[in-house]
């Protein structure tokens, strides 16, 4: 097995694709990365069209109709075997989407966002994060597509950085 595929393997199987790129930095690798469990495509399409009045980030604009520089965040990770469903998702931009996979901020099992205070304060980090602190998520048009409580439990555990 080379470098390249060890190197993979342990980026798909353990952290989501927006700490590759980073991880990959910091060890000064720069190998082409593979996915190796399927992901449901149209996950993201179907989400997005489903939540595109509950997107969660401030910013959100479209060009026909069609949502641009948001993404369907999954709240427990691919990668630990999270599914590609509407109860495992938040429609983000893609910054908050990162800073969400980084444990900045997690959404509680009773839909409340909480940022982390070991988050740093720099920049414009009180309009982009803190303002939305103890505010809820916007609901979607169906509870049905509402954040599952044990996704949202298993970010707060696993992931979220606020303890």
């Amino acid at each position: 097995m080379t470098i390249s595929e060890i190197a993979g393997t342990l980026l798909e199987e353990h952290f989501p694709e927006t700490y590759h790129n980073e991880l990959l930095d910091k060890v000064g690798l720069n190998v082409g990365i593979r996915t190796y469990r399927k992901r449901d495509f149209a996950f993201r399409k179907k989400y997005l069209r489903l939540m595109k009045n509950a997107v969660q980030c401030v910013f959100k604009s479209k060009i026909n109709d069609s949502l641009v520089g948001v993404e369907a965040a999954h709240i427990k990770w691919h990668q630990a075997y999270g599914p590609d469903t509407e109860e495992n998702g938040l429609a983000l931009c893609s910054l908050h989407h990162k800073l969400f996979d980084k444990g900045i901020f997690t959404v509680r099992a009773d839909r409340m966002i909480e940022v982390s205070e070991k988050a740093s304060r720099m920049g414009p980090y009180k309009e982009l994060m803190t303002d939305f602190n103890q505010d809820y998520i916007r609901r979607p048009s169906l509870d049905l597509f509402l954040p599952d409580a044990g996704f949202t439990e298993w970010h707060v555990r696993e992931v979220y950085k606020g303890y």
